[in-house]
Parts: structure tokens; sequence; C-alpha cells
């Protein structure tokens, strides 16, 4: 999975349950340039579970998530992945402002391929920071400094 957002859910444990991992063509499974924040109760118990085999690698990268408990070791180890409000622009408004933690925080190059617009249409990887370089944002929603 790559850059979504999973947020405003009311069911109490969002990400809860046991997923099997298989990798495409025997290689390595990620999640990456997630957002999951400001779900019904924090903090999230994510329970995943899987059985791997000796060419089956899942790894968590570029994640902002929230509370989150039962990751496997792999996820905590690597220093982008972080727990830290991305400051939403509203109730229900899933965008992210200015001065979001997410901004230019993700990962251009992951296993699979970045989507080329973000969930509204808006290209991906744009400069949200004005550092003179494009990065894509965390989530599902590409922040557009020029609109």
């Amino acid at each position: 999975m790559v850059n979504d957002t999973i947020a405003g859910n009311d069911v109490g444990v969002v990400v809860n349950g046991y997923a099997t991992w298989e990798p495409i063509e025997n290689g390595p499974s990620a999640l990456v340039n997630m957002i999951v924040h400001q779900n019904d109760t924090a903090p999230i118990s994510s329970n995943f579970s899987w059985t791997p085999n000796a060419s089956t690698v899942l790894s968590f990268e570029y994640c902002d998530w929230e509370g989150v408990t039962g990751l496997p070791t792999v996820a905590t180890a690597y220093p982008w992945n972080f727990d830290t409000n991305p400051l939403f622009v509203g109730s229900g408004d899933y965008h992210i402002p200015v001065d979001t933690p997410c901004i230019d925080k993700g990962n251009n190059t992951p296993l699979e391929p970045l989507p080329a617009r973000d969930f509204e249409g808006d290209l991906r990887k744009l400069d949200g920071d004005d550092d003179d370089v494009d990065t894509v944002d965390l989530g599902a929603d590409e922040y557009d400094p020029d609109a």
C-alpha cells in the first residue's frame, strides 16, 4: 500500500486483524507513505501477523502512525516512521495543511510505484516545503503550495 490515509474511523479498534502478506514475485511487501491518525480510540491496536518464507519481508516505511501497538519490530526500527499529529484541515477534512509534519516526508522510490496523482487528481511529488526538492507527502493528499 502506498500513500494512503486511514482516519476518522469510529469503530474503536480500527486497524485490527491479521494480515497474510504474500510478496509479489517473492519480493518484499511494504506499507509506505501512510498516515493513520484520528481514529476512534488511540492507541490503535494493529495486530499484524504473517508467515514469512525465506524471501518475505514486511516493512512499514515513512509512516505517521498514531499510537500503534503490535507492529513488528521492523516497523519501529526505521527512523523515518513517526507519531505526530498530521494537523488535518478540519473535522472530516483530511487534507494536510501547510504546517503539517507530513509534507515532503515520503519515500519517492517505494517498492510499488508512486501514484501519479493524489486522491483528488493533484500531481504527486511536489515541492511542498519550498526547498527546491520535489518529495512526496505522506497520506492520500499531496499538499500544493500554489493552490
